[in-house]
């Protein structure tokens, strides 16, 4: 299972997020900030997360590493 949580009093709604998605996961609210609307899409990079720089954004997932 995979939730994206997004902290929006401290998100800028600079849309970096939404732009850097390579699966499209959010949609815009209308504000610039991130509404997650295709969860399913998420491949998991952490890239939303990289680009954050409020620190906004937070994927949580089950899936594990095999290394």
């Amino acid at each position: 299972m995979k939730e994206i949580r997004i902290d929006y009093s401290k998100c800028s709604g600079c849309r970096l997020c939404i732009e850097h998605c390579p699966v499209k996961v959010f949609e815009d609210r209308g504000d610039g900030r991130p509404k997650p609307e295709r969860i399913s899409a998420c491949i998991a990079c952490i890239g939303c997360m990289a680009v954050c720089e409020q620190g906004a954004i937070e994927l949580v997932s089950d899936w594990e590493c095999s290394g």
